[in-house]
């Protein structure tokens, strides 16, 4: 805004009257002057100020990059999880029918070992009436020698006893013929035998290669589930992971409505006060950090001694840019904020590395 230059009229004559006129006149026009420049220092100011506020909501937008990627992060970490259960629950069916069909396997294993079981029986009893058939045979083979000394006897009285040899030989006859009927039981006996013992070895040597077969998918059965317990427990963990980034990001968020806060105070469209802010120990972030799992889980880490200076600094900054708006500090205020968006950056990259390391620990 240009200077105002007054001419006062320059008169041969001066009017006493004309003259009080004029300079009060030059001394209102100074004074509007005056005003003027006065708002337009102040609105120099101002413009000042918002520019230095504007300037930090791209520190704003870095946060709020960041809470967003963490959140894809925490998105494609559920996604992949979803994809590895949905594969669990294939394998887990794939398992159960295997199971089924080793179970019926089994069972068909259990009824011909049982027919096998029988046809030993069944062999056991045929080699009874083996037994019979040779005790039968010892009994001809005794009546024969007996019939051999009665032979013998016989011959002794030759002349007078014909008749006796006569029937000697009709015995020995008859002895031949039961030797004879013996030795075709026994051998029919002998051919069952051979039957039933070929059967029961095919039974058995079937039943042993069905049994090789259940144990290999048994053994593929067990190393199924084994992955599947694996994948179980990398689902666990991959969900714990996921539960802990949640809470780090809804604690962050916490954080983002603190500041917003304070650039609504800035913008005059909130009358929160700088002690209405929580401090660094009563947040979402403050109680995960000091007194949830937080301190549980990374204590022992060297990122999570190095977030506490930032975290206090973000809430006593956000305080003091509060309180230099109230007070009409303007450029306070701006550089406070500024102060508040870097070390709010500085903990949520401190969070990314903290977890990162935990991580891959």
């Amino acid at each position: 805004m240009l200077p105002l230059q007054v001419q006062p009229e320059v008169q041969s004559s001066a009017d006493p009257a004309s003259v009080s006129a004029d300079a009060a006149r030059i001394a209102e026009l100074q004074a509007q002057l005056a005003a003027a420049r006065s708002e337009r220092d102040a609105l120099q100011r101002e413009r000042d100020v918002l520019r230095g506020v504007f300037a930090c909501f791209a520190s704003f937008g870095a946060s709020l990059d960041d809470v967003r990627d963490a959140f894809g992060d925490l998105s494609t970490a559920l996604a992949a999880q979803r994809a590895s259960a949905g594969q669990a629950s294939e394998q887990s069916a794939q398992h159960r029918a295997d199971f089924e069909r080793t179970r019926g396997e089994l069972q068909s294993l259990f009824e011909r070992i049982g027919q096998a079981a029988q046809r030993v029986a069944a062999l056991d009893r045929r080699a009874a009436g083996i037994d019979e058939a040779v005790r039968r045979i010892r009994g001809i083979a005794g009546q024969t020698r007996l019939l051999a000394i009665n032979a013998q006897i016989e011959a002794a009285r030759a002349g007078a006893a014909g008749r006796g040899f006569a029937v000697v030989a009709e015995e020995v006859g008859k002895l031949s013929a039961r030797t004879q009927q013996a030795t075709v039981d026994i051998a029919s006996l002998l051919l069952g035998i051979r039957d039933d013992t070929r059967e029961t070895r095919a039974s058995m040597e079937s039943a042993g290669a069905e049994a090789m077969d259940c144990s290999r998918r048994s053994e593929q059965s067990m190393r199924g589930a084994q992955e599947l317990l694996e994948r179980h427990r990398a689902i666990s963990a991959a969900a714990q992971d996921c539960a802990l980034l949640a809470n780090v990001e809804f604690a962050n968020i916490d954080e983002l409505i603190v500041k917003l806060e304070v650039y609504k105070a800035l913008f005059d469209v909130s009358a929160v006060r700088a002690e209405d802010l929580p401090d660094e120990t009563h947040c979402r972030l403050g109680t995960w950090y000091y007194d949830g799992e937080g301190r549980e889980r990374f204590a022992e880490l060297p990122g999570y001694a190095a977030l506490e200076a930032p975290h206090r600094a973000v809430h006593v900054h956000a305080r003091g840019a509060v309180a230099a708006h109230r007070a009409q500090r303007g450029q306070l205020a701006v550089t406070e904020l500024q102060a508040m968006e870097r070390a709010n950056l500085e903990v949520l990259h401190g969070l990314r590395r903290m977890l990162g390391s935990a991580e891959r620990s």
